[in-house]
């Protein structure tokens, strides 16, 4: 630790002196590449795959502009889930949201995708914060009990305030 604190002290010196002494210059530059994710889906919302540049066009102010880079690889996600487990889950819903939830962070996400997992009823408990490893998704849904009233807007304010 003490190694991280004297790289971030070098860091930080460096980078005051650079700032005095650039103080009064001006700085121009230009941006020459764009980055514009996509997702592309078929009237029913379901997804294009095997697209190529080709089939884009990139417009400024009316004018094209040339596609120079492409990839057609999936980008990480980074996900929020939160659960409402107050009375108004009581039985079935609960159980069935519990397992749409696990088979989501499970099953549909990528290993380089995060997310935190959180529940609400009249106030907010974070079951993990943010990770990539789907590990103990299970045993952190298994002991919920449904109970409270549903207070969303003050679980996230109550959340935000702590």
């Amino acid at each position: 630790m003490t190694f991280l604190r004297f790289v971030f002290f070098v860091s930080f010196v460096v980078m005051t002196n650079f700032v005095v002494s650039t103080s009064g210059q001006t700085f121009r530059g230009s941006v020459t590449t764009v980055e514009i994710p996509v997702t592309v889906t078929d009237s029913s919302n379901r997804l294009i795959t095997g697209l190529t540049k080709d089939d884009f066009e990139v417009f400024e102010d009316g004018d094209p502009e040339p596609v120079t880079q492409f990839s057609d690889k999936r980008t990480p996600v980074s996900v929020g889930v939160l659960l409402d487990i107050s009375d108004s889950m009581f039985g079935r819903k609960i159980k069935d949201a519990e397992m749409a939830v696990e088979q989501f962070l499970t099953g549909l996400l990528d290993p380089a995708d995060a997310f935190f997992l959180m529940t609400f009823n009249h106030q907010p408990r974070l079951l993990f914060g943010w990770k990539t490893e789907p590990s103990g998704v299970r045993e952190a849904l298994q002991p919920l009990k449904t109970t409270g009233s549903t207070a969303i807007y003050d679980a996230l304010l109550g959340l935000r305030k702590g």
